[in-house]
């Protein structure tokens, strides 16, 4: 995938319209499908996670990368506050940036 952060920010302003998907098909995107552990609130959909935060809200998110890169995408519905991260590290370190961040905006 190719991608820059403006790109990448338009295509989570059209998710949030009914232009390209409908209520129904983004329910299905964004649903508890699967849970990913057994101690953690945090389930699977259609390639996406999505989280139920201690303070119920949710979050919204996917992540991943190859050798060269690695990216983490997040959206908080409650309060429509989204960010996305990349670099050109595969060690680890993007993941650890975007919990930073992720701890920082929403204490959890």
């Amino acid at each position: 995938m190719l991608s820059t952060a403006e790109y990448m920010y338009k295509w989570h302003n059209a998710l949030l319209t009914n232009k390209y998907l409908s209520n129904k098909a983004k329910e299905k995107l964004f649903g508890l499908h699967a849970r990913e552990y057994p101690d953690v609130e945090s389930y699977y959909g259609y390639g996406w996670v999505t989280e139920i935060l201690p303070n119920k809200n949710k979050v919204i998110w996917h992540n991943g990368g190859d050798r060269i890169f690695s990216a983490d995408v997040r959206f908080y519905p409650s309060s429509s506050s989204y960010y996305f991260i990349a670099g050109n590290r595969s060690d680890g370190e993007i993941f650890e940036i975007s919990e930073d961040i992720h701890r920082l905006l929403y204490k959890n």
